[in-house]
């Protein structure tokens, strides 16, 4: 064989045992990028709202409104009622959005309801004073309960949320007869007392 030709044979080996190397370190370096493990926790949620958890129908009962013409505690045309929900997220780790929606008004043993009873107005409590009305989209009452100081932390006792629902007994003179019927049984028995059931749900808050 010609030492030319053996002298190409040997070249050509020179380059493919360096080019063998490089791909080897290439792929090391590859393997060496992909390693490693990241890890992040799971954001805590835990929501009560009237002291039952997430997607659990409640009840809650009305108290009267103070007036100076009608005994505490009691109702009549023309006054008032008002029942609270407590929404509390302590502890949950995203912000939160939710909505309920409010059953009939009924008596608390199946006692018949003035027929001008209603609820007009759904507000938050704020510092024992009402606040903000809020939304309502068809039949559902909405808000949102959204993180604080950078969301650095998650909620606590601070930040529940009291919604007070309104209702009133309207005076109408047509109905007068029932309502008065509806007072006279109050003398056989004890006074009827009016509840409204409560549909509530909360969900994490998405920016959209």
């Amino acid at each position: 064989m010609a030492k030319r030709t053996i002298k190409q044979i040997m070249f050509i080996l020179v380059v493919l045992v360096v080019a063998l190397y490089c791909v080897s370190g290439t792929y090391a370096r590859y393997a060496g990028t992909a390693s490693g493990v990241g890890e992040v926790q799971v954001a805590k949620w835990h929501i009560e709202v009237g002291g039952v958890h997430n997607n659990q129908k409640m009840t809650i009962e009305f108290k009267q409104v103070e007036n100076d013409h009608v005994v505490d505690g009691k109702i009549a045309p023309n006054t008032e009622m008002y029942a609270d929900i407590l929404i509390d997220p302590t502890d949950t780790e995203v912000s939160i959005d939710y909505w309920f929606t409010l059953g009939a008004i009924t008596g608390t043993e199946g006692e018949a309801k003035p027929q001008d009873m209603s609820v007009t107005k759904v507000c938050y409590l704020e510092d024992g004073h009402d606040g903000e009305t809020l939304l309502k989209k068809g039949d559902k009452y909405t808000g949102s309960i959204l993180l604080k100081n950078g969301a650095t932390e998650a909620f606590t006792k601070d930040d529940q949320v009291t919604v007070r629902v309104y209702a009133k007994w309207v005076n109408n003179d047509d109905h007068n007869v029932n309502d008065s019927e509806i007072a006279r049984k109050t003398l056989e028995q004890e006074t009827p007392k009016y509840k409204v059931e409560v549909t509530a749900h909360c969900e994490q808050h998405i920016e959209v």
